[in-house]
């Protein structure tokens, strides 16, 4: 097919304009003829999507919502993470205690501290400039990712967790990781933390837990993008 730039006549129009106009659209009609069956099918059948069907659903699906009161674990099942290599966690949380804590994520019920890392970097309070940080290889002792932190006395959470399930290498040892972003209320401020788990399996289930056993008021949703 032939391809030329084709630009509007502006003003009077010419016999060669009208000629140009002809042959551009002529182009276009070889262009479409020269095509196979198969690619004429295919163009066919092309799905005409709606704008109003472009929203977030459109990009993720989701897996689970899961609403619980005063309870110390939520249980994520039914995952088939080398397949959907990524999901959005969603999580919110009442803590009606007077204990500070993290949420954690552990994998496949795997209770192993030495098979997970953490980091984290955040304002501890909303006047103080101070932060902390750790890098792969470190632990808190618990056995989990990390993916919300922390959790004040009678408080309320909300974090946005990213967990790639397909694993990144960091050395010579390959991580399912986590990072989130939320923000804890009251006098906490805004968290960063990050988590990884080394991969031994598929990833098929998460445990959402914290480090104090603290039984709380939990809504939690996890996504998987169709993408």
């Amino acid at each position: 097919m032939k391809s030329r730039i084709f630009k509007p006549p502006q003003g009077e129009v010419s016999t060669k304009d009208i000629l140009d106009i002809i042959d551009s659209q002529k182009n276009v009609a070889d262009g479409i003829a020269g095509l196979d069956s198969n690619a004429l099918v295919n163009l066919a059948n092309l799905p005409l999507i709606p704008a109003s069907q472009l929203d977030f659903s459109f990009a993720w699906e989701k897996v689970a919502e899961i609403s619980a009161t005063g309870v110390a674990t939520v249980d994520i099942t039914g995952l088939e993470g080398d397949t959907d290599k990524l999901y959005m966690l969603v999580l919110s949380f009442v803590n009606p205690n007077t204990t500070v804590f993290s949420i954690y994520a552990q994998c496949n019920s795997d209770t192993n501290v030495s098979n997970y890392s953490q980091g984290g970097l955040g304002q501890p309070t909303l006047t103080s400039t101070g932060a902390s940080g750790q890098g792969f290889g470190s632990t808190t002792g618990v056995a989990g990712m990390r993916v919300g932190q922390p959790g004040g006395e009678n408080s309320a959470g909300f974090f946005v967790a990213f967990i790639n399930t397909e694993g990144i290498t960091v050395g010579t040892k390959t991580y399912v990781f986590a990072v989130s972003l939320g923000i804890n209320t009251p006098g906490i401020g805004d968290r960063v933390s990050w988590g990884g788990w080394i991969k031994s399996a598929e990833v098929t289930s998460l445990t959402l837990f914290n480090e104090k056993g603290l039984n709380l008021d939990w809504k939690v949703y996890i996504f998987k993008p169709k993408w």
